[in-house]
């Protein structure tokens, strides 16, 4: 709340128009007020409609401040640039993809492949926007805005990277049609927590401005990249993927949580994009309150590098799993049990078993239980057979599918019940670790588990008094 009054109070001493009472720009000479994406004119080329009048300085009033090489003005204090990234795809690489690789895999595992066989779930490269915004906040409520579009593709295998921006409020609603228009030519949009970030703060401000959203399909590899490399690293953000899988790594890049406050410091003096050299992070003063009020003329061009920098990062993190899931291999430190599930989404049941075999030759449990279910469920009993013997009880999943397979395989009771009862052990040295919000789902798992070990104990009752009446 106190974040939400700060910008009030900023539009405020700025004399800035609220956006519910913007002109709509359809009105000052605009050809249906939107900006069309033209692709016969060259790579990333933007062309704006042109204004009504030749007068341009008429129409955005004041002049706009130094961009740099590059940056054209194409609506009141927005404007855009294109850049021809040193990225592009091998001649063998895919020119269409498997939509599904990036849905959620059911937890049915491998006898699970999801969709309809009567539709098709590929996509054309050169159909999808890469997408990234860089916002005055992170909490991506209504008093939040985005100043900075990141917006990637790809044109005869080569990656392109244009950037939308805005110097002040009023240019919201020309840069928000920019974006759609985009979205509009290439509607597979890729993000990396764009489902939970980008995407809803994007409609929530068009709503905001009366703007209409056009469909478009959203894909986004936060989720996959986790199914990938949770297990290596400590943590699946971007940059950390960027340094460990990717092997890139940023120079004098600007702190994240800066970025929203030198945008604002930038509306506020005007500080101009051309910079004699990086700000370095120790520049900045941390703190509580990060000492914004002592930080002077903040470097617009770092936070434009940065925002560069997540597209092509994102387009290649996008191009490695791709490679990974369509030609069904192992790139560096992987988790072939995740790679797995992401081929059978696909549809390609074998390779993704060959996977989890290899997986489960060096001692991966998690490989070994997925291979276990599907066995069963397919009623492969000697594979079954085969890969229960390599389980040692060591996880929860594994102590139940070892109880299973003695109580409805070999309709031995007493090894199900201690596979059971070992399961119950593991879930109660898990409570002590778990939060709160995960608690509820550990009781339901104990009353599952309860409720097996109770029926167990009544089958080897009912078993006790039948080998004694016939004695």
């Amino acid at each position: 709340m106190a974040s939400l009054k700060k910008r009030l109070a900023l539009i405020k001493d700025l004399g800035l128009t609220q956006a519910s009472q913007l002109t709509n720009p359809a009105k000052e000479g605009r050809s249906g007020g939107r900006i069309i994406l033209e692709h016969e004119q060259g790579v990333g080329q933007i062309e704006g409609i042109r204004r009504a009048q030749q007068n341009s300085s008429a129409n955005f009033g004041a002049s706009p401040p130094r961009l740099g090489a590059g940056w054209r003005q194409i609506g009141q204090h927005c404007f855009t640039r294109s850049t021809l990234s040193s990225f592009a795809v091998r001649d063998e690489f895919p020119l269409t993809i498997d939509r599904r690789m990036f849905e959620k895999p059911s937890s049915a595992g491998l006898s699970f492949v999801s969709g309809d066989d009567s539709k098709d779930y590929r996509v054309e490269l050169d159909k999808m926007t890469f997408f990234d915004l860089e916002t005055t906040g992170l909490s991506g409520g209504s008093g939040t805005i985005a100043f900075l579009a990141g917006l990637g593709y790809f044109e005869a295998k080569n990656f392109v990277v244009d950037q939308v921006f805005i110097d002040d409020f009023p240019g919201e609603m020309d840069f928000l049609s920019t974006i759609l228009s985009y979205f509009e030519i290439r509607p597979t949009v890729v993000s990396y927590n764009g489902k939970a970030f980008d995407i809803p703060l994007l409609r929530t401000r068009c709503i905001m401005n009366g703007t209409p959203v056009p469909h478009f399909q959203s894909l986004d590899l936060l989720h996959p990249a986790r199914r990938l490399w949770s297990h290596a690293l400590p943590s699946c953000s971007l940059q950390v993927l960027e340094s460990a899988i990717l092997d890139v790594e940023r120079e004098n890049d600007v702190p994240g949580a800066f970025i929203p406050q030198i945008w604002l410091d930038y509306v506020r003096n005007g500080a101009s994009f051309l910079t004699d050299g990086f700000r370095l992070e120790e520049d900045y003063h941390y703190g509580h309150d990060c000492g914004w009020q002592d930080v002077v003329d903040p470097r617009m061009s770092n936070v434009l590098t940065h925002n560069t920098q997540d597209i092509v990062s994102l387009a290649k993190l996008f191009c490695r799993m791709i490679s990974m899931v369509e030609f069904s291999r192992q790139i560096g430190s992987a988790d072939l049990t995740g790679l797995s599930r992401m081929v059978a989404s696909c549809g390609r049941r074998e390779a993704a078993v060959q996977l989890l075999e290899q997986a489960g030759t060096n001692g991966d449990e998690r490989a070994l239980i997925t291979l276990a279910r599907y066995y069963r469920r397919g009623r492969f009993l000697e594979k079954y057979r085969e890969t229960i013997s390599k389980l040692n009880c060591l996880t929860f999943s594994s102590c139940i599918e070892k109880a299973k397979y003695w109580e409805h395989m070999e309709k031995n009771y007493e090894a199900a019940l201690e596979a059971s009862q070992k399961a119950m052990m593991i879930l109660d040295t898990e409570a002590d670790q778990q939060s709160s919000d995960e608690l509820s789902k550990l009781a339901k798992r104990k009353k599952l588990v309860q409720k097996r070990i109770s029926r167990l104990n009544e089958t080897l009752q009912r078993n006790s008094v039948r080998r004694m009446s016939r004695t």
